[in-house]
């Protein structure tokens, strides 16, 4: 069970929109690369290993509009 959330969410809207973007892009650049490394992990091993060295991760798009942030982690992502 997660808990907390409430106050999260209290003391983020306390900081502000910029303080929020920067956050949510912070942690959303983590979670790809996280994912990104487990993505390297799994893959198999080739001669050349040219596809665990393909594998990244990255923040890709930004929506002011909308609020909405994009994360990409995978093959060709992060270059």
């Amino acid at each position: 069970m997660i808990t907390g959330v409430k106050e999260l969410d209290e003391n983020l809207q306390e900081l502000g929109g910029p303080a929020i973007a920067r956050i949510s892009k912070a942690a959303l650049k983590a979670g790809a690369l996280e994912l990104a490394r487990a993505e390297q992990a799994a893959a198999p091993v080739g001669p050349t290993g040219n596809l665990r060295a393909s594998i990244g991760g990255r923040v890709t798009k930004i929506y002011r509009g909308g609020g909405l942030i994009e994360a990409k982690a995978g093959i060709d992502v992060g270059k």
